[in-house]
């Protein structure tokens, strides 16, 4: 079977992104677990399933990127501490 973006991704599933935004492919689990498997990466990839729904939080406006938007008396503020930002120098 043969899904996901890089290495693995069939033109017919490209072309139905690009075209009408719908998602052919299967749950992230399975596209890592090939990719794994197509790269050679020793499960490198497998390791972020179990996180995905966090990391998927902080990118698409979920609870965890949300709960960075509040100071603690409820204003709207980012509150990125100092550990976050220096992930980014």
């Amino acid at each position: 079977m043969a899904y996901g973006v890089n290495l693995i991704a069939m033109g017919q599933e490209v072309n139905a992104i690009a075209q009408s935004g719908s998602e052919p492919f299967p749950r992230f689990r399975e596209i890592a677990t090939e990719l794994d498997s197509r790269y050679g990466s020793d499960r490198w990839l497998l390791g972020f399933a179990d996180h995905w729904g966090t990391l998927n939080g902080y990118t698409h406006s979920g609870l965890e990127q949300l709960g960075r938007r509040f100071r603690r008396d409820g204003n709207i503020s980012p509150t990125h501490g100092p550990e976050s930002i220096a992930l980014y120098r």
